[in-house]
């Protein structure tokens, strides 16, 4: 009878190897450039922008589209590569999508000649939200955003919509400026807010009160990007220096330094952040900045994670990441233009074949 020499895997080794493996490949991608609908010569260099994403992978912003006026900037939802403009209020000339909540809400704001203002659409319907900027929903409804500043009409203030009533937050002073990236669903508000002389700092609200969140060690400035459901904070902090920019996730109260892609180029800033605490950014490498994408403790180049072939340098901008693992941005061009695009993602077959190999490995346990 033959033995087996190699010592038996526990299944509580086998479980946690497998989690490893799963936990370790960073998901791969499908790039499509996002179609925008022909306009006129010189306006080319007005690409769409996806701000937010459904659990679907739909994506919802603001695209140079034409009517029968002209070309206008008007809120979009993009589907299966294909831009629709959304419904706006009447007598609005321009309109913009910021965010979509679980139940399908999407705020965002709309200008007009003689008005201009927040809005909801519900079942795409847009309803008016005032003199309000949203910039994020959470799942309970409440909305986050901006107002013009009642101390100084030239800057912004704070703010929080709920059960239909608007509430200007604490700032440390009240002619500062400030804006807000979005909610979680607890209710605190992320934000940065600046007196105007390089001094801002990234802010939490929450409890009726206003915390500058932690800096890390050597930076002396910072500026919050997004905040996803569970109250993780991203941004980008500062280095004293001027020289630096290191990308921050702030989560319990600890300001954790991401890393870069380059020890030679430490500069990188986070952009955003889904609810899989995924984050996405931008790092500066030997060949110029690239889109990383930062799982499970690990920052990945982007450029290493996409099928299909070259792209070109993945230089881009006005990031956000979907629950779904959609990526947008924005993409700067060698001939100078730009252009919106999707990351998608696809299955690894080389992931399918280790995730295989795991389950049989735990059915042989059992």
């Amino acid at each position: 009878m033959r033995h087996n020499s190699r010592p038996a895997l526990s299944a509580a080794t086998a479980v946690a190897v497998c989690a490893f493996a799963a936990a370790a490949a960073p998901p791969r991608y499908a790039f499509q450039p996002i179609d925008v609908p022909s306009v006129p010569t010189g306006y080319q260099g007005a690409p769409a922008r996806i701000m937010a994403f459904d659990a679907a992978g739909n994506g919802y912003g603001y695209s140079l589209l034409m009517n029968a006026d002209g070309p206008v900037i008007a809120a979009i939802r993009w589907e299966q590569g294909r831009i629709a403009p959304l419904d706006t209020p009447a007598g609005a000339t321009t309109s913009h999508a910021a965010a979509i909540s679980p139940s399908g809400d999407i705020v965002g704001w709309y200008g007009g000649d003689a008005d201009q203002g927040g809005t909801m659409w519900r079942n795409g319907v847009p309803r008016p939200l005032g003199e309000f900027l949203p910039t994020g929903i959470n799942s309970a409804g409440d909305v986050a955003g901006v107002v013009r500043n009642p101390v100084d009409g030239r800057r912004y203030a704070p703010a929080l919509w709920r059960h239909g009533r608007l509430q200007l937050l604490p700032m440390s002073q009240p002619s500062a400026h400030a804006w807000v990236v979005g909610l979680s669903d607890s209710g605190a508000v992320a934000g940065s807010w600046t007196d105007g002389r390089g001094s801002g700092r990234a802010v939490l609200w929450s409890g009726g009160q206003a915390f500058e969140l932690p800096l890390p060690e050597g930076a002396d400035r910072s500026e919050a990007r997004a905040i996803n459901r569970a109250g993780w904070v991203v941004g980008v902090a500062y280095r004293a220096d001027s020289a630096t920019h290191a990308a921050v996730l702030w989560r319990d109260g600890e300001a954790i330094d991401l890393g870069v892609l380059d020890p030679a180029t430490p500069v990188a800033w986070a952009q955003s952040i889904n609810n899989a605490n995924q984050i996405v950014g931008v790092a500066q490498t030997s060949d110029g900045p690239t889109v990383f994408l930062w799982q499970d403790g690990v920052m990945h180049d982007l450029r290493d994670l996409i099928e299909g072939g070259d792209i070109g340098r993945l230089s881009a901008t006005n990031l956000v990441i979907g629950d779904g693992g959609h990526i947008a941005g924005v993409q700067f061009l060698e001939d100078g233009t730009t252009r919106g695009f999707v990351l998608t993602p696809v299955p690894a077959p080389g992931g399918l074949a280790a995730l295989a190999g795991c389950a049989l490995l735990l059915r042989r346990r059992r």
